[in-house]
């Protein structure tokens, strides 16, 4: 790597020579693979020497002669799996190459590439605690980490998905096990009061090894600098950074499990093949019992991992803490030094000044360069900088990459006498000061890194089970093995134990369950957060915002609500429940109940400040709130919101699956059995039968909901609420009046839908012209087309036409930014993958001009009878109609209260405000 005769463009090339050479010559393709493959295992074998070494070399100081050879060999580590990384991309876009590439050990390869980057002992905890966002920045480098994913994704989309699922599989209960081992290690080297208190631990004793409650506890409140005069040192050090790469490990692992879920489920709709052999497979291995211990068993570990993560975030010394980071401190004749070592590609450009615009370049630095900095601080553009003996140098690049540029080596104290005068002067009054974070806080951000992989892979998870219930067309469904009824039935089990473990949480049901009290061990703050963190996920994955189409699981959100304690505690029956790890002798936690919650949490917050803040006769709102209310209180207004606006009222083809499975079925799809009911406000009776319907389902949601909003509306708390807080809850409330006024319609007049809903189309922001009963476009998802705008705009970036359709329907977007950015991480299509994506726009333009010429035709007639067609239509209706049945007009009468009350609640709260 020290020569640069393989930066920049060159991987590309050779990749892209290989690719011509197997192309051409078939024959040698096993050969060139296995060749590559053994070159990689070479690297591999280089990587785990150097891990060792640095392990047993921690005890000599950085500046020593082997440590500088260690710190120039994982340099060319991460140059070498870079320029595989670049070379397989070019190569791995053609279908052919995938199978012999991992047949020859490949996917072996690159999956254990990876753990390799991350630095081990304590240079790990020092680059860990000096960068400006843990919790999303990366802790390998972005290159080099997105170069391997993009080769890992072309082989999930070219590959056996079957295969692929048994890989990763293997791969995953190794990564457990590693952190099963190193948590062990952690709980008994920094011991926790709170790892002996049985209640706020998982009951289920599969899970008990997962466990993070209170392991964060134990860990060092202090910077990684502060800690070398502690016993065991770097015994302790090496412990904790094992620890914390594993997690990372495991990240990273699900995050790639996600892909291969999303790749097989893309194959399986591209290629049309329906229930083949190929679905089939694949399918049978994710909902097979290995699989699904193995999801639950994430998922409890990411439960608690984030859980943990809040108790930190929520307790006050984290807040004191996190305040002093910016104020700038004296260490009594000390200064604080970096090791710096450059690790980007291109270099680091050296300047004079904190700002990088408005500053002079004097200087560069090449990467795999180290050196010493002496201070360092945030700039107006947000970005973290470093001061060295020759300029300030930044930790990341700006833009959304943000491709890292500096990574410390290590941290530790200086005799101030020993840094240069210059140095220790400050410049600009722009800057921010910006402390090391302690232990503690780094391992909470570690832990929070573990959401965006959880919810990539129930994303993936859900959009399976969507297909799986949309696939459902006969009315007795079978639920034999290999069936879609059997694979779907597991798969929506698994997300909905996951649900309710999510929201039972030992130590977090004993909170809600006392009503927050202030001397529980647990904050009630951090519980919010974490319900808050949690309902974002859910709702995140539940509907389906990427698309310009939105989706929603009904069925998920049907199983969610039909055992929750809030919405459903007047049944009688015994309703379908899910395995939960919560004591026995404790109700239930449901969705609503966790909204509860942290509304509650939100309002007595804002009290807290409102009497804190008081400096008038007149109370006034306050104009910040807590940090935890501040994460906590949005993702549950926002779930609350796409609960109203996201579910169809009208037919789709999810409302018809469900509509059309017999009442028993339903119940066994659920996970429920012979004994089990659904709750009675989802359903109809037509004689004897009980059958589902999805509009009593959303209607009794939709009265749910408001009477949440309303108890907040009367909430005498509220006033202290600043505006934009109290801004989203009107828009919700406005959103909830047209739900209701929506539910009041009859279903069968479509003129008095059109009279009635003008406030509901002004709510959602969509109010125009009202339109005639033919103009009325029905409630069904539309076949999304790409725009010839968004094509043009890509091939004008240098992506042929097919390359751009596939981007742009995979996204199902035409946002260019969205369609960019897959068309940068996908390869083109394939020849035979294109030609079919032609002919199925070809066949959908076709089947919409003949719907646009019926239409037309239609419009014509109706146009010159409007007026008095519809007036023969409303006296037909009114002679022949007959009146309106008692529960009919119960229900009106009772969505028409709510709505009243929701208006007076507005109203009174308006009059009362100062």
């Amino acid at each position: 790597p020290r020569s640069r005769c393989l930066l920049n463009e060159m991987t590309a090339i050779t990749g892209t020579g290989l690719d011509e050479v197997m192309r051409h010559v078939p024959t040698l393709r096993a050969q060139i693979m296995e060749s590559i493959v053994e070159s990689m295992n070479k690297v591999i074998m280089v990587g785990k020497k150097l891990v060792e070494d640095e392990e047993s070399s921690v005890l000599l100081d950085l500046q020593d002669s082997l440590a500088t050879s260690l710190e120039n060999e994982r340099t060319c580590l991460v140059q070498y799996t870079l320029n595989f990384g670049q070379m397989l991309e070019q190569i791995l876009h053609t279908e052919d190459h995938c199978e012999p590439f991992v047949d020859a050990g490949g996917l072996t390869a690159i999956l254990e590439l990876f753990p390799l980057l991350v630095p081990p002992t304590t240079q790990f905890l020092a680059n860990s605690s000096c960068l400006s966002s843990p919790s999303v920045s990366t802790l390998a480098h972005t290159t080099t980490e997105d170069s391997l994913a993009t080769s890992f994704r072309c082989i999930a989309m070219n590959y056996d998905s079957q295969k692929m699922l048994n890989i990763m599989s293997k791969f995953i209960e190794l990564g457990i096990k590693r952190v099963e081992d190193s948590q062990r290690l952690v709980r008994s080297s920094f011991p926790s009061p709170l790892s002996n208190i049985p209640t706020l631990h998982s009951s289920d004793k599969r899970y008990e090894s997962l466990d993070v409650m209170g392991i964060l506890d134990g860990m060092p409140n202090v910077g990684i600098h502060e800690l070398r005069g502690m016993d065991n040192y770097l015994e302790k050090s090496k412990c904790l950074a094992d620890y914390l790469r594993s997690v990372v490990t495991i990240q990273w692992l699900t995050n790639l499990l996600a892909t291969v879920v999303k790749a097989a489920y893309q194959s399986s709709q591209d290629g049309g093949t329906g229930w083949g052999r190929a679905e089939r497979e694949w399918k049978k291995e994710l909902s097979s019992s290995k699989y699904e211990d193995l999801l639950n068993r994430l998922a409890a570990f990411q439960h608690s991992s984030i859980l943990e993560a809040c108790r930190v975030r929520s307790e006050k010394d984290y807040e004191s803490e996190f305040r002093q980071r910016h104020i700038q401190r004296n260490h009594e004749g000390k200064s604080v030094r970096y090791r710096l070592k450059i690790v980007c590609q291109e270099g680091a450009v050296l300047r004079d000044g904190i700002e990088i615009d408005s500053c002079s370049n004097v200087g560069s630095m090449e990467m795999g360069e180290v050196t010493d900095a002496f201070d360092r601080c945030v700039n107006s553009s947000g970005i973290m900088r470093y001061r060295t003996r020759r300029g300030w140098v930044s930790e990341v690049t700006r833009g959304h990459g943000r491709e890292p540029i500096a990574e410390v080596l290590d941290v530790s104290f200086v005799d101030s006498s020993l840094v240069p005068d210059a140095l220790m002067k400050i410049k600009s009054k722009k800057r921010m000061e910006y402390k090391l974070a302690s232990i503690r806080s780094v391992g909470a951000s570690i832990l929070a890194r573990l959401q965006t992989s959880y919810r990539d892979l129930f994303f993936s998870l859900n959009r399976v089970i969507s297909h799986g219930v949309k696939s459902l067309t006969a009315r007795t469904v079978s639920f034999s093995s290999g069936t879609i009824g059997d694979y779907t039935k597991t798969l929506l089990r698994v997300m909905l134990t996951s649900i309710t473990n999510a929201l039972n949480q030992p130590s977090a049901v004993q909170v809600i369950a006392h009503s927050g009290v202030e001397d529980s061990i647990l904050n009630p703050s951090g519980v919010a957060m974490y319900l808050g963190t949690m309902l974002g996920i859910i709702s995140s994955y539940l509907f389906d915002d990427k698309r310009e189409r939105r989706m929603m699981n009904g069925a998920l959100i049907i199983g969610m609500l039909n055992s929750d304690h809030y919405y459903c505690n007047n049944s009688s029956k015994k309703l379908i429940s899910y395995e939960s790890t919560r004591s026995e002798n404790i109700a239930p936690v449901g969705i609503f109940d966790g909204i509860k919650f942290v509304m509650e949490n939100a309002l007595q917050s804002a009290l807290s400040l409102g009497t804190q803040e008081k400096k008038y006769e007149k109370l006034k709102p306050v104009q910040s709130l807590f940090r935890t209310t501040a994460a906590s209180l949005p993702p549950v207004l926002d779930f609350l919101r796409k609960l109203m606006s996201g579910l169809p009222t009208k037919q789709s083809s999810m409302t018809n699956a469900l509509e059309r499975i017999e009442y028993g079925d339903l119940v066994t799809l659920l996970g429920g059995s012979g004994e089990d009911y659904l709750n009675i406000t989802f359903c109809r009776t037509d004689g004897k039968d009980t059958k589902f319907s999805f509009g009593q389902f959303v209607k009794g949601m939709h009265f749910t909901i408001a009477e949440l909003v309303i108890n907040v509306w009367k909430d005498e708390r509220l006033k202290y609420m600043p505006s934009y807080v109290v801004h989203p809850l009107t828009i919700l409330s406005t959103e909830i009046i047209g739900g209701l006024e929506e539910d009041i319609k009859p279903a069968s007049s479509s003129n008095i839908d059109q009279r009635r809903g003008f406030f509901n189309r002004v709510s959602r922001g969509s109010a125009g012209p009202r339109q005639r009963p033919s103009e009325q476009v029905p409630n069904v998802e539309q076949p999304f087309e790409p725009s010839d705008e968004a094509v043009t705009r890509l091939m004008e970036m240098g992506f042929s036409r097919d390359h751009a359709f596939d981007a742009i329907e995979n996204t199902g977007s035409n946002r260019l930014e969205v369609a960019m950015e897959y068309a940068l991480s996908h390869p083109p299509p394939s020849p035979v993958s294109a030609e079919r994506r032609r002919e199925a726009r070809r066949q959908r333009n076709e089947a919409q001009r003949n719907q646009n010429e019926d239409n037309d035709e239609v419009m014509n007639e109706s146009a010159e009878n409007d007026s008095s067609r519809e007036g023969e239509q409303l006296g037909k209706d009114n002679k022949s109609k007959a009146p309106p049945s008692e529960d009919a007009e119960k229900e009106e009468t009772t969505e028409s209260k709510i709505i009243s009350k929701i208006k007076a609640c507005l109203h009174e709260w308006i009059e009362s405000m100062p």
